[in-house]
This record gives structure tokens, sequence and C-alpha cells, in this order.
């Protein structure tokens, strides 16, 4: 495969598919961060898009609770509005000295007429000053009840510019314990006499049933509540008849209520424990405030289905994106390797695994540029194995492949900086760059390598019974800028090789590169032909 890879290598089309595939491969450290980010940034959109939802359910329910809120609070005011006009009547007619020749009957029918078309009202009563009934609007006769203990009668006794008093609910003795309610109206005569009540007993009824006409879901509620926090109509109630005078006054919410007198406020009511948002206002006029309280658990019913569905479907969609992040990854991941394999292909030599002619040609022009910019020297030793023909010619290519090999081992173990480069430059002649190396490091290097080859190779070759190999080794040396030309540069090296050789072999040779001509032959005495 190795070998088919660096036949196809070179070839433009090639270059080019390769050249994507490695680009591809380069994305992988980022494939899984991007992944990640991407889903990071989905779930943060969809989660400000759920937020934005609750918020604008929230904002919805608050302005549907203050609507109905608004909504109560006229007709409250309204029906207790007209019911105060029919007590006003009632009180001037009734105020006169004609009033006390009136008969009974008489009275009562007009008390029936004002009330006809009042809904709430179940009846309304004229007292006389000790509290007895002298004429109510249902018509039946003279009843023999004494009111002088109800509050909507001893106020207007004792208090003669009390006005219009509505008071606490109450179970009414007329109609069989009918929840109710009183407004009253003191009767003065002429001389400012106390002369007896005028009171219309409200039903609450007619405030249940409007309760209960308006749907804001099954744990939502609307009361009526007195400004001394006594509940008159709360719809659904705890004890399903309105929660009838209940004493809310000492609860926490109560008390916010009554201090802000309008507004909304999320809490938990003391009557049933359920939070809810409550849009709360006084009835204008009268001692009243009307609370509609919306659980918030219905408020958002809609909204965490929607979040469930929504967050369900993003976490499907966050974890099949990992799940493909990861798969290419697996898939970007044997592209590297072979990318790795393709690298160690195109640049390696495979026999000895230094670098190949074409690593060594990118190596070069690297450096050379290196130097150039920085002003600094650059050396090159081109090696090439004495008679390495005979060792082939006697030996056999099997025995010359393995002192390749060894020459390999040796120039590569004698390089002790990281930046120092070894090549097989073709056949049996190797090539080091040697960056930031003038000419005494070139020659060092030169004569360490050329020693070590000498003593290792020969002594195997003594003891196998196979070649015994030495090499010459030329040097060049420059500090190279843009007038100096790479070709030169390696064509001295190169010579410097077979000046070395001319000279005997088994030596190191320094190009001159001011004269062109070699020199400075470095060597170890000639040792005698092996047979």
């Amino acid at each position: 495969m190795f070998r088919a890879l660096q036949m196809i290598s070179g070839k433009p089309h090639i270059d080019r598919m390769l050249g994507r595939v490695l680009r591809l491969v380069g994305a992988r450290k980022a494939l899984l961060p991007m992944s990640i980010a991407m889903i990071a940034v989905m779930l943060v959109v969809v989660a400000a898009t759920l937020m934005i939802a609750r918020s604008q359910a929230w904002e919805q329910a608050e302005q549907q609770a203050e609507n109905v809120r608004r909504a109560v609070v006229e007709d409250v005011r309204s029906q207790l509005t007209l019911y105060g006009r029919m007590l006003d009547i009632a009180q001037g007619l009734l105020g006169g000295p004609q009033f006390a020749g009136l008969p009974q009957d008489l009275t009562s029918g007009m008390l029936a007429r004002m009330v006809h078309d009042f809904e709430a009202a179940g009846v309304v009563i004229v007292l006389d000053p000790a509290g007895f009934s002298v004429a109510d609007s249902s018509g039946r006769s003279k009843r023999t009840d004494n009111f002088a203990d109800r509050d909507y009668f001893s106020v207007h006794r004792d208090q003669a510019d009390k006005g219009l008093y509505l008071g606490p609910p109450y179970n009414s003795r007329l109609r069989s314990g009918d929840p109710s309610f009183a407004l009253s109206r003191r009767i003065t005569g002429d001389q400012g006499q106390f002369r007896g009540v005028v009171v219309a007993a409200i039903r609450l009824e007619h405030f249940r049933s409007l309760f209960s006409s308006i749907d804001l879901g099954p744990k939502s509620t609307i009361s009526l509540v007195s400004n001394d926090g006594v509940v008159m109509m709360r719809q659904p109630s705890s004890d399903a008849q309105g929660d009838v005078g209940r004493d809310i006054s000492a609860s926490a919410n109560f008390r916010e209520i009554k201090g802000r007198r309008s507004g909304t406020l999320v809490a938990t009511t003391s009557i049933d424990g359920v939070e809810r948002l409550i849009s709360f206002g006084e009835v204008t006029g009268y001692p009243l405030l009307v609370n509609v309280s919306v659980a918030t658990e219905e408020i958002l019913a809609d909204w965490w289905r929607e979040a469930v569905l929504i967050g369900g479907i993003s976490l499907a969609v966050s974890c099949a994106l990992v799940f493909l992040a990861l798969l290419l990854q697996g898939k970007v991941d044997e592209l590297e390797n072979a990318k790795a394999a393709l690298a160690e292909v195109v640049s390696k030599d495979a026999l000895t695994g230094l670098a190949n002619r074409r690593e060594f040609d990118v190596i070069v022009q690297r450096e050379w540029r290196r130097a150039v910019r920085e002003r600094t020297p650059l050396s090159l030793l081109m090696i090439d194995a004495d008679r390495f023909k005979q060792v082939n010619d006697r030996f056999g290519h099997a025995e010359g492949d393995k002192v390749l090999r060894e020459l390999a081992s040796e120039i590569r173990g004698n390089l002790r900086r990281a930046t120092d480069s070894a090549a097989r430059y073709g056949g049996e002649e190797f090539a080091i760059v040697l960056p930031n190396t003038d000419e005494a490091g070139a020659m060092k290097v030169a004569e360490t390598i050329r020693l070590a080859v000498s003593a290792k190779l020969q002594q195997t070759g003594a003891a196998g019974g196979g070649a015994a190999v030495t090499v010459s080794i030329g040097a060049a040396s420059v500090i190279p800028d843009y007038a100096k030309s790479i070709d030169e540069f390696i064509a001295a090296a190169d010579g410097a090789l077979y000046a070395a050789k001319k000279a005997g072999r088994n030596r190191s040779q320094l190009a001159d590169l001011e004269s062109g001509q070699s020199s400075r032959v470095v060597s170890l005495p000639p040792r005698p032909e092996r047979n």
C-alpha cells in the first residue's frame, strides 16, 4: 500500500483530492466543540423562547384576572349604587310627617314596587324607633320580630350622621337563614328626631351566581371581602356555601391587600393553601374588596405542556447531534490515521525510515528561507557509502539493504538536536540538514557520524562475515541571502563529497563556497581492504 501511495503522490489531481481530505481532517479537533456549541446555542434559543412564552402566559393571566376583577367590581358597585338610591328615595318619602298616617299595606306596596326590578334584593323593611317592623316589601302582615339587636339598626340609632351603612353578612331570619348583608338608611324626622331605619337585605346568592358564571379554572376563585377582612362571598368555596362570614383579617395576604388597596400579588391563600395570582381592588364608595385569584398551576398548565414537548424534542435533537458528531468524529479519526499513514509514506523512505528525497527538498528549502530571514548559518552534509556496489555484487541486495538500514541508524543516532534532519537522498547517498550550524559545527557532526559508521559497520562486517563499510562526507556551510542559490549550496556539498571520495574515501571534506573549490579535508588513515 505504501508503495502504491508513493506512486500516486505528486500527481496534481491526486494531491488536490488529498488536500481536501487533509483539510477535513484538520477540523477534527473543532468538530465536537463546534457541535456542543451549536447544541448550546440551540438550547439557549429554546430556553429563551420558552421563557418568553412563560412571560406572555403570565402577562395574559394577569390581564385576564384584572379584566374580570374590573367587571365584577363594576357589577357590585352598580348594584349597590342602585340599592343605595332606592333607600335614599324610601328615606325621603318615609321621613315626612305624612308617613305616620300611611296604612301599613300602602307602605309595603310602595316598597314592593321599588324593589321589583332589583334581582339581588331579598326584602326591604321599615323599622320603627324601637326596632319593630312597620312595613316590608314582601307584603306580609305586620311582623312581630324585633331587629333592635342588629348592627344595621343600632348604628343608625346611635349615630345620626352615619349615612348609608353596609353591614357584615348574616343569615336572614325572614328567609329561612338565606345568607345576606344589609344596606340601611336612618329615617330622620323634620326636627332631626330618630324615626327608625329602612333596610334592604341583599342576597349573597346573587353574587354566588355571578361569580360562578365566570370560568377561570377549577382552582381559581373570586371573592367579595369587607374592609374588616370578613368574607362576604367566595366562589368556589371551601364549605360549598361561599365561606360566608369567614374572618381572614389576620392573614398576611389580606394585610398586604388592604395596605395596597389595588394591584396584584402571588401568594398562597390561607383558606386552602393553593398558590394563586391575586388581582385585587376596592369597590369604589363601599367598604368592600374584590379579589380575583387564578391558580398559578392553571396559568402555566398549557405552558408546561409546551415546555415538556419542546424540551423533549430539543433533547432528542441534541442527543442526535451529539451522536452524529461522535459518529463523524470516528470517521474523521479514521481519516486522521489515514493521514498519518499517508504522511509517513509520502515523507519517509520505506527502507531506512529516514525522510525521503521529496521530504528532503521540502526541509532544505524551508530551512534555507528561515536562514535568509534570520541571517543564521545553514549547513548541509552529503554522505555516501564507500564501494557500496561491491557490497551488493559480493553479498547480494539483501545484505546491501541491511547495510543501508544500519547506516541510517548510525546517522539518526548521532544527531543530537530536534532541528537536525536526515534523509535518504538516493541509493546509498544520505543528506543531513543542520540549521543554525557553522562550518566547525558541520565538520564536528560529519566526523562524529563518519567515525561511528567506521567503527560500527566494520565490526559488524568482521564479526558476521558481511561487508565492512565506511562513508565519505561532503559538507557545505553558508549564511544565505537572496543573492545565493540553494541549488549551488547543494551542489557544493555534493562536490565536496566526491572530492572526499577522490581523495581516498572514508573522510570528510568541507566545500569552499567563496572560491567554488572543496578544501579542508579531514580524514582517518585509510584502513586496509578486507578479504
